[in-house]
């Protein structure tokens, strides 16, 4: 029988305990299905909070601290943030997790992310046999 934590204890809870709870629990539901027993659910991290979009973007966090950012179709990476009017550096920073961490903090009201072009470098090859694909979509190139 299984008993209900509380989320400010999950910490205290070791993932090896975890994981021997939850192999202990699938094999006592499915006892007769013998390919239970061949594999072990392995914890891979422990986490509080969690903020998707669909089902494979999504940012997990331990109480208020992000522990892992995955956008499957956007980089994860670190942009500079220039004020437009005093064209400073203001701070870098991922717009995957500022967008997701919106997503968690207040859902009713995300913000509208900013356009941004991200840099593409084509080879010559490639280039060849994207031609008409390439001027169709009006891309920039640059030799």
């Amino acid at each position: 029988m299984m008993k209900k934590i509380k989320q400010e204890d999950i910490n205290s809870i070791s993932i090896k305990k975890i994981e021997k709870v939850i192999n202990d629990h699938v094999r006592e539901t499915f006892e007769k299905a013998t390919v239970v027993k061949q594999y072990e659910i392995e914890v891979k991290n422990k986490f509080t909070v969690l903020a998707t979009h669909g089902s494979s973007n999504y940012q997990i966090y331990n109480k208020e601290k992000i522990i892992k950012t995955k956008m499957r179709s956007y980089k994860n990476e670190e942009y500079v943030n220039i004020d437009i009017n005093t064209k400073e550096i203001k701070d870098n920073y991922s717009r995957a997790e500022r967008w997701l961490d919106t997503i968690c903090k207040n859902p009713s009201q995300v913000d509208r992310q900013e356009p941004f072009v991200e840099d593409l470098y084509i080879k010559t090859k490639n280039y060849r046999q994207q031609k008409e694909r390439i001027k169709k979509f009006e891309i920039e190139v640059v030799i």
